[in-house]
C-alpha cells in the first residue's frame, strides 16, 4: 500500500511500569480505514462489521468518508490490552 506509509513517521510499543503503554507518532490527526487496518493489522472487512455492530473503535463519518481520530485509536488500545499475568 504505497499511499500509507507517508502519513506514518513512527509507532512504538512501550512497556512502562507493568503497565503496556503505545506511543503514536503520526502526521494529522484523522485517518482513514486503509490506514488504520495497516496499522493495526485488521482487514478493513473487520473494522466495517465493527462499525456496524457498533463496537470497535470509535469514528467519524465526515461526508460519506469513515475517519478515526488517533486520539480515540490509542484509547481502543489501551482499554482492550489484556496482561498476561
Amino acid at each position: 500500500m504505497p499511499g500509507i506509509q507517508k502519513n506514518f513517521v513512527e509507532i512504538d510499543m512501550v512497556n512502562n511500569s507493568g503497565f503496556g503503554m503505545i506511543k503514536l507518532h503520526l502526521k494529522g490527526s484523522l485517518l482513514n480505514e486503509e490506514e488504520v487496518s495497516h496499522l493495526l493489522q485488521i482487514s478493513i472487512p473487520k473494522l466495517r462489521k465493527e462499525r456496524i455492530n457498533r463496537n470497535g473503535i470509535p469514528y467519524y463519518k465526515l461526508n460519506g468518508s469513515v475517519r478515526y481520530s488517533v486520539k480515540d485509536i490509542k484509547t481502543y488500545l489501551k482499554f482492550n490490552r489484556i496482561d498476561g499475568n
